[in-house]
């Protein structure tokens, strides 16, 4: 059933920016939206926009929803890329661990609505790596037959909820959380003859020189276990400056586990809207493993939180165990495609053979497998 707008819908002006002068030109009416709404990390301009300007690649494509009066009350920040077999918007920050953010403020109007159709319009497609599953604008697209949907389980973000809380050992009381009250118990002990602190980072100049501090360890942790090096390259000149531009606007806490004057372990926690932040990045030094430092730094990543009044710190995407031994709540996420009348599955099906291609050639130029191989190993559907 087609969802009618009512007056106050009929009342909002959409609009696509797509230079960054435009997009700079209304960072600080992104910023308020992004304290109202239910954002993620990649809701915030200086951390978006820091992306797009070292790593994004085809044409900027933020939807904006306006009130009559020129209130911003939604936006999608978005990008566009060219593809052989199609166009395609994709979040800002795809690829990089980005869940992606839809911002609506709480007003009447179905500001989800209007961004879910502005999506498609002009019959584009929208690939949404991570969604969560109950984003007001998915709903909205599931409810509108002008839009065809398909959206697919893909992941979990594990949440702390810190209401109530008076500080982490409040949190740590629950019957829950025993074993994780032993597992602290024995790091702490085995820290007993060193000189060791958590470092807490919010100025520009501190938290730049803390990104610097931990280098070293960065770059053991990623010859230890490869990820993805937020620290080298054109990734670490994003992440650089992301951290600048959200210590300028009391967005960021960097946290660095000190021992014997080394850094051991980093987590880099950003405020997502007022009452909420999200644990983005966090690496540990290999030789470090055995006192449990993602565990150490996020009881004090627990205890800032709460003494900044915020109630909630969403652990983002994964179940690993460290994460989910300490969560309360989560919520999962979805990998969505949305596109005009009959036309998702043949645009997940694009999607899939381009992710492929990519995929084939990264692996045959690294010599990594045989093309007959990679080829067996394909499920298009």
């Amino acid at each position: 059933m087609t969802k009618r707008a009512g007056a106050l819908t009929r009342s909002l002006t959409v609009d696509v920016l797509s230079t960054i002068g435009e997009v700079e030109g209304i960072v600080d009416d992104w910023d308020a939206l992004a304290e109202q709404s239910n954002t993620q990390p990649f809701g915030r301009p200086a951390l978006a926009l820091a992306w797009w300007r070292h790593l994004g690649k085809g044409s900027l494509h933020v939807i904006t929803v306006r009130t009559t009066g020129g209130e911003l009350v939604g936006l999608a920040p978005l990008h566009r890329r060219s593809f052989p077999a199609a166009g395609v918007l994709r979040s800002l920050g795809h690829g990089a661990g980005a869940v992606t953010p839809f911002l609506v403020a709480p007003v009447k109007a179905d500001v989800a609505g209007v961004i879910a159709t502005a999506l498609v319009a002009d019959g584009r497609t929208a690939h949404l790596a991570d969604l969560p599953v109950d984003d007001p604008t998915l709903r909205a697209a599931r409810r509108d037959d002008r839009l065809d949907v398909d959206a697919r389980l893909h992941d979990e973000c594990p949440v702390i909820r810190l209401t109530g809380l008076d500080d982490s050992r409040s949190l740590l009381a629950a019957p829950s959380h025993a074993r994780l009250r032993k597992l602290l118990a024995r790091a702490d002990r085995e820290l007993a003859g060193h000189d060791w602190s958590v470092d807490v980072a919010t100025e520009r100049s501190a938290v730049v020189q803390a990104f610097r501090q931990v280098g070293p360890l960065y770059d053991a942790a990623e010859t230890d276990r490869p990820r993805l090096h937020f620290g080298v390259g054109l990734h670490g000149d994003f992440f650089t400056e992301a951290l600048g531009l959200l210590a300028d606007r009391d967005q960021v806490a960097f946290l660095t586990l000190l021992i014997d004057g080394e850094a051991a372990a980093f987590d880099v926690h950003v405020r997502i809207n007022a009452t909420a932040a999200a644990a983005i990045l966090g690496r540990f030094h290999p030789t470090h493993a055995s006192i449990s430092p993602g565990h150490l730094l996020l009881r004090s990543g627990v205890d800032w939180a709460i003494d900044a009044g915020l109630d909630r710190l969403d652990l983002q995407l994964g179940d690993d165990a460290y994460k989910t031994s300490w969560a309360n709540d989560g919520y999962d996420t979805v990998e969505a495609i949305l596109a005009p009348p009959g036309r998702a599955l043949v645009a997940r099906a694009s999607m899939q053979g381009i992710e492929f291609a990519h995929r084939f050639r990264q692996r045959a130029r690294r010599g990594s497998r045989p093309p007959s191989e990679l080829l067996r190993r394909f499920d298009p559907h």
